[in-house]
C-alpha cells in the first residue's frame, strides 16, 4: 500500500525554534509520522482516500535540550492522534 500524506501549512503556537533548528523539526516530525503510519492502524477515515481541512491536535511540551527533534516527534505524534480522533 502506498500512503501519500500532504501538510499544507503546520501552525505551532508558541514555539521558541530558531531558524536553523527548522530543517532538524521538520525531518524528526516527517520521519515519526512515517513510522506512525506503517507501523499504527490507518485511521478508518483515511483508509479509501480523504482529507480534513483542519486538525486539532493536542499540545507538547517544549524540552529544555533537544528541541528540534522533540518538539518534531512530538507533534507527528500528535498530529496522528487527531487523526485517530483521539
Amino acid at each position: 500500500m502506498s500512503i501519500h500524506f500532504h501538510i499544507e501549512r503546520l501552525v505551532l503556537d508558541g514555539l521558541p525554534l530558531e531558524a536553523g533548528e527548522v530543517h532538524g523539526f521538520q525531518a524528526a516530525f516527517c520521519e515519526q509520522l512515517r513510522t506512525l503510519l506503517r507501523t499504527d492502524a490507518l485511521p478508518a477515515a483515511l483508509s479509501s482516500g480523504g482529507a480534513y481541512p483542519k486538525l486539532r491536535a493536542e499540545a507538547i511540551r517544549f524540552p529544555a535540550e533537544g528541541a528540534a527533534a522533540s518538539v518534531g516527534q512530538q507533534s507527528a505524534s500528535s498530529v496522528y492522534g487527531a487523526l485517530q480522533g483521539k
